[in-house]
């Protein structure tokens, strides 16, 4: 099941921030548009999940094109978007945003999410009954991955994870979507030039002004997959 932008631009009608790009992530691998700041990776991004209007061309997955009217529908799809401003709930616990994602696609299930959130990142665990306000930046990031991931989704587009984060705590980060990529998620992940994201790349993708001006092989096979996959 393959999820592609085929010929997408994306933006202001007379503009567009995205120009005829074309790419496509497989189960079980990690994919990276690396480019400068204002290169239009997040406007892909957001275009791949109805929350930038696409002027031009389609998003697929699995050969059916994707009704992207509304953002519910790519979550709807199994397809999880982790913005790069990673601004959960603030006024609610860290429990209580992992069990507003989980209702929104699979509800009644928060239990089993909860406690394989809280093994992926204890320190969540711990906080679990604080405001998510209260976090610091990187918990809220840990948070803002953590619900995206326990609603077992297909395919994962992460916006700049490493964004005002130590190096330790985003390479806890970066480990914990290579770990799920073993279940059969593909990942779509988007950064400025790092090599340490560059490390766990199957494919790297280079933008400038809108445009996919490079290809490259990444450093990492494609990992074999369980069969617990995402459902």
């Amino acid at each position: 099941m393959t999820l592609e932008a085929i010929g997408l631009s994306a933006g202001d009608a007379r503009q567009p921030v995205v120009r005829d790009v074309s790419l496509s992530v497989e189960p079980g691998e990690i994919v990276v548009v690396r480019g400068d700041n204002g290169s239009g990776k997040t406007t892909l991004l957001r275009a791949m999940t109805g929350l930038t209007p696409i002027r031009s061309g389609e998003v697929r997955l699995d050969d059916d094109v994707l009704d992207l009217s509304r953002p519910s529908l790519a979550a709807h799809a199994g397809i999880a978007h982790v913005a790069a401003a990673r601004r959960p709930f603030g006024s609610l616990t860290v429990e209580q945003n992992l069990q507003v994602a989980v209702d929104a696609v699979r509800p009644g299930t928060i239990e089993a999410a909860a406690a394989a959130a809280y093994e992926l990142f204890p320190i969540l665990g711990e906080r679990r009954g604080q405001r998510a306000a209260l976090l610091s930046g990187g918990e809220q990031q840990m948070l803002s991955l953590a619900r995206a991931l326990v609603l077992r989704p297909r395919y994962l587009l992460l916006d700049e994870p490493s964004t005002g984060l130590a190096r330790d705590l985003f390479g806890r980060l970066l480990a914990a979507v290579v770990g799920a990529t073993g279940s059969g998620v593909g990942v779509l992940l988007v950064e400025q030039d790092r090599d340490d994201v560059a490390a766990v790349a199957t494919r790297i993708h280079t933008m400038r002004a809108g445009r996919i001006v490079d290809d490259d092989p990444g450093s990492r096979p494609l990992m074999p997959r369980s069969t617990d996959r995402p459902r």
